[in-house]
């Protein structure tokens, strides 16, 4: 199986994004720092300068720290030598605006711990550290990453990154900007008492909780995510802005949280994934649409659009509560394997689609991207609702048991192709509006075009303790049950469109109705019971076989 994951990055971005960096290097140099105590509080202010300081409390008595250069350069109170500060009860350390890097290690802190950058790239590190009260940590821009790693906070850990760089994207981009930030935090082998909130303002984030213990709510919040804006010239009849939204990643690993979990992302290219976990509270994933959008070259003014998807994996895990997903772009997908859900299971995909636009011949292709669920090995107490707002969709349900009710909805079922005028400043326009015009080159002729695609339902050696109901909008659909038990009503409602139903080796423990619209349907019924009532309402045509002797009541075929 494979854990959901997503990378994305261009090359023109990531020299851009490379030159920045040996930009600031070079004109940022290290500095001195000033420390001191007061009312109890160890205070360190740095400057515009890199600064990279160590702080320790190796040797030392209660309320002693160590205040040392990081990378040989960088001087305390102006001073090279490591000083040493006392009766501090907290940490409060703000390097400024500087590419800057914080070391605490093998120390107690009887208070809390606040660290803080004004901009530049800052990196901080806990290694060993013990805390009394909350570790805060606030960044107002700049690439960020944070490590906890086998310390013990006994109170909240709050992180705000900020809003991250820009920069430019030259002449030949019409001089526009972009704008991005990689945050990443890291919680390893460690235990939080109370609450962990991360808040990522914008750019693509990692978080990472491994080996952990959270005793309360573990919440993640990123914003808005863009990876360039920059316009084309017109040279090649292009005036179109090129863009690429980045993702979010969550990584939840042999944890334990002691309530709930809930993870909010602003744009979509996100991955999530719980393994070998614990959450005694609900799970709770969201996801908002997001765009990649790359413009022309060449004879067109188009200006492709994709929506990027959203990967979910639960593998090896337990929540007690319910587990809700939400992403309102298409393309997720979602993996759920050998693991326990108390609660509900609610699964909500929204309608995305792929767009490519033809804007000089004045049409446009556009097609949707399907979500995936894959239920195997899974056990879930509470209700199963699975809602797809989109095409080409999959729900495979293997070797679970499901103890209540299992609805399954999937939306509009079809992708579209549209042309523009038929002719196109002088040119021929041959099949699929094929335009011979220069500037064309693509689609025109006035054409429209609807292509049907799939919806794909499976339960096999499976068992649903309650009900189960599939409905299918329209377009192909094929629903299996093999080597399954529904103990109570099963329900297939299908659309116009192409329709196929089979069951084999199974058991209804009550009712079983079929539907379908205008089409093809196909209905195999074999080696398995219905015990009260079998209805299948087809169009005229359609081919349905099964045997009566399998109906327990009434066998009823309408056309």
């Amino acid at each position: 199986m494979k854990i959901g994951s997503h990378t994305r990055r261009s090359s023109r971005a990531n020299k851009s994004h490379a030159f920045l960096e040996q930009l600031e290097s070079r004109l940022l140099l290290s500095g001195n720092v000033t420390a001191g105590v007061s009312a109890g509080l160890l205070s360190v202010q740095g400057g515009s300068n890199n600064n990279s300081i160590i702080v320790d409390q190796s040797g030392l008595a209660a309320g002693q720290f160590r205040v040392s250069s990081g990378d040989g350069t960088t001087t305390i109170n102006g001073k090279s030598s490591p000083q040493i500060f006392s009766a501090a009860t907290g940490i409060a350390i703000n390097l400024g605006s500087g590419n800057d890097t914080v070391v605490i290690q093998n120390a107690t802190v009887a208070n809390g711990v606040a660290l803080s950058g004004a901009g530049g790239n800052q990196v901080f590190t806990l290694n060993s550290v013990t805390i009394g009260g909350n570790f805060t940590l606030n960044n107002s821009g700049g690439q960020n990453s944070t490590a906890v790693n086998n310390s013990t906070v006994k109170g909240n850990i709050t992180v705000n990154a900020g809003a991250g760089y820009s920069g430019s994207c030259g002449s030949f981009w019409g001089g526009s900007t972009f704008s991005n930030a990689n945050q990443i935090f890291n919680l390893s082998a460690s235990t939080v008492a109370n609450n962990v909130a991360i808040t990522n303002t914008s750019g693509e984030t990692t978080t990472d909780i491994e080996s952990s213990s959270v005793g309360n709510n573990l919440t993640v919040t990123n914003g808005a995510n863009s990876y360039g804006s920059c316009s084309f010239n017109s040279g090649f009849c292009c005036s179109k802005a090129a863009s690429s939204a980045v993702g979010d990643f969550f990584t939840l690993n042999n944890s334990s949280i002691g309530n709930n979990v809930t993870v909010s992302n602003a744009s979509d290219g996100n991955a999530t994934n719980v393994v070998n976990s614990s959450i005694t509270g609900s799970l709770a994933v969201s996801n908002v649409v997001g765009t990649a959008s790359q413009s022309c070259f060449g004879y067109n003014s188009s200006c492709n659009l994709a929506n990027a998807s959203d990967a979910f994996a639960l593998l090896g895990s337990t929540v007690v509560s319910n587990v809700t997903l939400a992403n309102i772009s298409d393309g997720a997908t979602a993996d759920i394997e050998n693991s326990t859900i108390v609660g509900a299971l609610s699964i909500n995909n929204g309608v995305g689609s792929y767009y490519q636009g033809f804007t000089a011949c004045g049409g446009q292709t556009s097609s949707n991207f399907g979500d995936f669920l894959s239920l195997n090995v899974a056990t879930i107490i509470g209700n199963v609702v699975i809602t797809n707002g989109s095409t080409y969709n999959s729900t495979d349900i293997e070797s679970s048991t499901l103890v209540g009710n299992v609805a399954v909805s999937n939306g509009l079922n079809y992708s579209t192709q549209s042309g523009g005028p038929s002719s196109c400043g002088g040119g021929t326009c041959g099949n699929y509006g094929c335009c011979g015009n220069s500037c064309c080159g693509n689609y025109c002729g006035g054409y429209s075009e609807i292509v049907l695609t799939t919806d794909l339902f499976t339960l096999n050696n499976s068992t649903i303790d309650a009900n189960l109901a599939v409905s299918n909008a329209s377009g192909y659909t094929n629903t299996t049950i093999a080597n399954s038990t529904v103990d109570y009503n099963m329900t297939i409602t299908n659309s116009t469109g192409i329709a196929y139903f089979q069951m084999d080796f199974s058991i209804v423990g009550n009712n079983l109705a079929f539907s379908a619209g205008a089409g093809v349907t196909n209905v195999s019924v074999t080696n398995s019971f219905i015990v009260n009532n079998a209805t299948i309402n087809v169009a005229a045509g359609a081919s349905v076989v099964i045997n009566p002797s399998q109906v327990i009541n009434q066998l009823s075929i309408t056309t």
